[in-house]
């Protein structure tokens, strides 16, 4: 993230430019601390405090009407007095807090299967032919693929949950289309949930798990999934 250094006198005299500007009106001065470490952000939000007092002093604003923040999820529930005016909490809603692995997710990430296909020995499943059945096997095609925030990798190394079980991803993820075997679960029809991360039954697809799999940070996928798929909120 690009910001103003405020500890510099080229810094304070940048924002107080800015904030001086005809036509800009400041409601919020805000920094990120990039690192797990209670003792930095501690040392640097006194830092940040000097700073936001010193701009709203000589810009002439109204303390009371700006926002001061600086706590993504790691600070919020670590660094406590660093949470001031809001709060910024993001990966601890998907699980994707390292440090606080006593929140879990609230977030899924599912489909339905769309179809079943009974294949022969010897088979091929996907682009290049990348996976081959080693005997009689029924496929469910998934109507999920890259395109919508389920990456190429996950073809022949991640699970699904489907009936409460894992499935194999098999051959290699397509735009549109993901393939699982299922022929060792029995039920399986067209419609049948699928859980490509989250809970099922007793089951969990963690993020580690998902990051592993597809060889990203996990807020990559997560702000995909969020623009390019239906969301369906429940209490």
């Amino acid at each position: 993230r690009n910001g103003i250094d405020m500890t510099t006198e080229n810094g304070k005299k940048e924002a107080l430019a800015i904030a001086k500007q005809s036509g800009v009106e400041i409601v919020g001065i805000m920094t990120h601390f990039p690192n797990y470490n209670a003792e930095e952000v501690r040392a640097k939000l006194g830092s940040f405090k000097e700073s936001s007092a010193w701009l709203i002093k000589e810009a002439n604003l109204k303390r009371e009407d700006i926002l001061l923040h600086v706590a993504n999820s790691y600070t919020a529930l670590n660094v406590p007095e660093a949470q001031l005016d809001m709060v910024r909490p993001g990966g601890v809603l998907y699980g994707d807090l390292p440090t606080n692995l006593e929140y879990p997710s609230i977030v899924s990430f599912k489909t339905r299967v769309a179809s079943l296909h009974h294949l022969p020995k010897n088979s091929t499943v996907g682009y290049d032919s990348s996976f081959t059945t080693t005997k009689e096997s029924v496929m469910a095609n998934l109507p999920v693929g890259y395109s919508d925030g389920y990456p190429r990798k996950m073809g022949n190394t991640a699970d699904v949950l489907i009936n409460g079980q894992r499935a194999k991803v098999v051959g290699v993820t397509s735009m549109n289309t993901t393939m699982i075997d299922v022929s060792d679960i029995k039920g399986v029809k067209p419609g049948s949930e699928v859980v490509l991360f989250g809970n099922q039954k007793s089951q969990t697809i963690n993020a580690a798990e998902i990051e592993k799999n597809a060889d990203v940070i996990f807020p990559e996928l997560y702000t995909i999934w969020g623009t390019s798929n239906p969301r369906v909120y429940v209490k």
